[in-house]
């Protein structure tokens, strides 16, 4: 099954940014979801209830991930709910955003643990890359590269 957040739009909430957003599942819109940034659950508007039970049978095929804290010097591991897919989805889209605003008329790259741009100009892409590769051998260039790595290249970024 392939899940997929579209149409996002962000706004600033009571508690931070929230979002509404498609939900999409092998190309065909399942529901809509809102993020209302007040604190509370994610509401989730299914255009066909089955769909609900779907998607949480497909996350019970996920693995457990790291809980984000510590409890007793250890991290703990938990379930992926729909509510977390989806949060994931959703930040795995406004992230490919993000990069492609970096690189629309730039090269952009992380060095060091540092995001840096430069303007293409009169430069080809080809050309700008080199000039990376000379000067920031150990650099990791977002321009040209599948999805999955960049989403890796801006989740590391995140920390």
């Amino acid at each position: 099954m392939n899940y997929e957040a579209k149409g996002i739009k962000t706004f600033r909430g009571m508690e931070g940014e929230g979002y509404n957003a498609d939900l999409y599942r092998d190309g065909k819109k399942v529901a809509f979801v809102i993020d209302d940034a007040t604190g509370g659950m994610l509401d989730v508007e299914w255009l066909d209830r089955k769909e609900e039970k779907i998607l949480a049978d497909h996350c019970k095929t996920l693995p457990d991930r790291p809980a984000g804290f510590l409890d007793e010097g250890k991290e703990p591991m938990m379930a992926v709910t729909p509510e977390i897919f989806i949060e994931d989805l959703v930040n795995d889209a406004l992230l490919l955003k993000d990069a492609a605003k970096l690189t629309k008329g730039k090269i952009a790259f992380v060095d060091k643990g540092k995001m840096w741009t430069m303007k293409l100009g009169a430069h080809t892409l080809e050309a700008a890359t080199a000039h990376v590769r000379a000067k920031h051998p150990e650099a990791s260039i977002l321009n040209g590269r599948e999805p999955r790595e960049v989403l890796a290249i801006m989740r590391a970024l995140q920390g």
